[in-house]
């Protein structure tokens, strides 16, 4: 369709506009009996939802969005009207997006794993092998064993011994806790989700990995 979101910064810095545009050879085109509606599915069509407006440059603005409504994912309702009948369609179009802040990728890490809680079951959620790992609940209990008061706890030894099960059997895996490390040690923020002891245990399993590799 050529249509490219395009991220402009404005005057708050916690806020940006994506202005919808037209970049295709062969111009957007709206019947006159339709009525084509936009948003970005992390938000809400009633109040973000606007008009596509072909003949306009950009054909659809959506101001004021937060960092974390940044997304290449927008909603579309077409509405087509005949005589009395109407006809409404409702899709998602991914559209390439253009000029996204840098702090996109771990503002939105963040909110994924926002606390190290979260951070812990998933690292253990990512070792598991299936029908191997234990109970499910196991999972959502990591936090009543320490990893809310900043360390590792009772689970260090869960950890470790998946970390190690994984190097023996999974490098993938172990390259994907590295990529995920990696990610949150990207920013202040996301860096104080590890728990205080995880290098005490990664570090050696990294470096066995690394050796691995060699």
């Amino acid at each position: 369709m050529g249509l490219m979101a395009r991220v402009v910064e404005t005057d708050d810095p916690e806020r940006f506009s994506v202005a919808l545009v037209d970049t295709g050879e062969t111009r957007l085109a709206v019947d006159d009996r339709a009525t084509v509606t936009v948003w970005p599915i992390t938000t809400h069509q009633d109040t973000t939802g606007v008009v596509l407006a072909p003949t306009n440059d950009p054909v659809a603005l959506f101001p004021k969005l937060s960092v974390l409504a940044l997304t290449s994912f927008f909603g579309v309702e077409i509405e087509a009207r005949h005589g009395d009948s109407n006809v409404t369609l409702r899709f998602v179009l991914n559209i390439p997006i253009e000029n996204p802040p840098a702090q996109r990728a771990e503002a939105i890490l963040r909110s994924i794993l926002g606390d190290r809680d979260r951070v812990l079951r998933f690292l253990l959620m990512l070792l598991a092998d299936q029908g191997t790992e234990g109970p499910p609940d196991m999972m959502g209990k990591a936090g009543a064993f320490g990893a809310f008061e900043g360390g590792l706890g009772t689970w260090g030894a869960t950890l470790f011994e998946s970390l190690v099960r994984s190097l023996a059997r999974s490098h993938e895996r172990i390259d994907q806790v590295a990529d995920l490390v990696a990610d949150l040690r990207k920013a202040p923020e996301t860096a104080k989700l590890l728990p205080d002891d995880f290098d005490d245990i990664w570090e050696p399993i990294w470096a066995a990995r690394l050796q691995a590799r060699e």
